[in-house]
């Protein structure tokens, strides 16, 4: 393209789609907590899924030039394991590209289907007190799963397939803003292992920077009782921020 300045919009599919039951589709984890919980939902939202080619057509009438899709389509990529339907969004790519307009395309990482955590409740973080969170919760996902890294990489890897040549695809959005913490045994082991190489495996330069001897809190090595939890908060209000430093950051690879 030979503009040099974007300026464009972004669906979400929970955002903006609406039809949360039409055709082919599976609740998304915003469908089952608002629904079950009776708040404001997104069953309409914007109705982006019946008006997207008007919408596109004032896209162009205003000068846009890109448009973000994709953020929380995992549902719809992907509506049970291992079936996967991408026919909607190569429509909806052909009409942008068609009308001047480039795809930011996003991984959909940020928001997983329900039958992922129904099979693999591995995928869900636990919170500080050792409980494993529900299904219904944006960016709850435990990063460190194996489990989840691998699901994750699938679907990537299914769109830099089926989209990575797409002459309108301009660039990648990487999952949707990360956060939050996860403290199952995955994410525990990572923190521990963090405290051994910043005290140079030697725990007593830990318990002195912690000042562990107050209320007789002193560790005898990193792995042992050592754990990401809300008590070594009371004692060190910087190990809370340390354990935010460490969270994995997902790692994704396209073959294009």
């Amino acid at each position: 393209m030979n503009n040099s300045f974007l300026w464009g919009g972004a669906t979400a599919s929970y955002q903006c789609e609406g039809a949360w039951n039409e055709d082919d589709k599976v609740d998304s984890m915003w469908d089952a907590y608002l629904h079950e919980k009776g708040l404001e939902n997104g069953d309409v939202a914007s109705d982006f899924y019946h008006r997207y080619k008007e919408d596109i057509r004032m896209m162009k009438k205003a000068g846009m030039n890109c448009a973000t899709l994709g953020v929380f389509s995992w549902s719809t990529y992907e509506p049970r394991e291992g079936e996967f339907h991408f026919a909607w969004l190569h429509d909806i790519m052909d009409k942008l590209y068609a009308n001047g307009i480039y795809t930011i395309l996003a991984t959909p990482s940020g928001a997983r289907p329900a039958w992922l955590d129904e099979i693999y409740p591995e995928c869900r973080r636990v919170d500080s007190y050792g409980v494993r969170e529900h299904h219904g919760v944006r960016h709850n996902h435990c990063m460190s799963a194996p489990v989840y890294r691998k699901k994750v990489s699938v679907i990537v890897n299914k769109l830099a397939d089926e989209f990575g040549n797409h002459p309108g695809l301009l660039m990648w959005h990487i999952s949707n803003e990360f956060g939050g913490e996860c403290y199952c045994p995955h994410c525990v082991k990572r923190f521990q292992d963090y405290l051994a190489e910043k005290f140079d495996h030697d725990i007593e330069k830990l318990n002195k920077a912690w000042w562990t001897t107050f209320w007789s809190h002193t560790y005898n090595d990193f792995y042992n009782g050592m754990e990401a939890r809300t008590d070594l908060v009371q004692h060190d209000l910087s190990c809370r921020n340390n354990f935010r430093l460490i969270k994995p950051v997902l790692i994704i690879q396209s073959p294009h």
